[in-house]
């Protein structure tokens, strides 16, 4: 199954910054099996909170090779130039689809919010 880093991008703090981070990234990404499935394309709010300038999800054969590569010497250098350029929310996400409603959201089961 496949496996995503995503990156969602809510404040921009320095874009000359982050244009250092993109060229470092693309280099970073040379021999890689992955692939950008969103690229910081266009964005129409349609519901919920919170600013979002950008969204870039990638796409890896897994999600221990998309953790391998956040982890990897090559993005852990140019990392200080992304947390320089922006504030974000990162992830690392494990594709597919848990078809019995049970079984979805694994990390949350026994998970109840008491009422106030």
């Amino acid at each position: 199954m496949n496996g995503y880093l995503l990156f969602i991008y809510h404040e921009i703090l320095d874009r000359d910054a982050l244009v250092e981070y993109w060229n470092g990234l693309e280099k970073a990404l040379e021999g890689q099996d992955s692939e950008d499935v969103i690229s910081y394309g266009r964005i129409d709010r349609l519901e919920g909170t919170g600013d979002i300038e950008a969204v870039h999800l990638l796409r890896f054969p897994s999600f221990d090779a998309a953790r391998s590569f956040y982890q990897s010497a090559e993005f852990q250098a140019i990392r200080p130039l992304l947390q320089k350029g922006a504030r974000f929310f990162s992830a690392a996400l494990d594709g597919g689809r848990w078809t019995d409603s049970k079984d979805r959201m694994p990390h949350t089961i026994g998970r109840t919010r008491k009422a106030a």
